[in-house]
């Protein structure tokens, strides 16, 4: 897992689980209203500046909203369906 918690993802996390690149969770985050807060890291911007914290029971719910976005035959399957089925939570 890219974090500690279980229950969050950082943004290059989430793309690897969902088969897009980072750039693309980061646009929906700014342009889709993917929910996802700075981490709070230290991080400078030539390190390419704070990690997005995104939680993974408002991921479940903005896909819901915006499933035409997700490609499912790029979705690391079995996380996804965990996911959905609101498993772990």
């Amino acid at each position: 897992i890219g974090s500690r918690d279980p229950n969050h993802y950082t943004a290059h996390h989430l793309a690897r689980l969902l088969g897009v690149d980072a750039g693309t969770v980061t646009d929906w985050i700014t342009r889709e209203g993917l929910p996802a807060n700075h981490r709070g890291t230290k991080r400078l911007p030539q390190q390419g500046g704070d990690m997005w914290w995104i939680s993974r029971r408002k991921v479940r719910s903005w896909i819901g909203a915006h499933a035409q976005l997700v490609d499912l035959r790029k979705v690391e399957r079995f996380w996804f369906i965990d996911l959905m089925m609101g498993k772990y939570e």
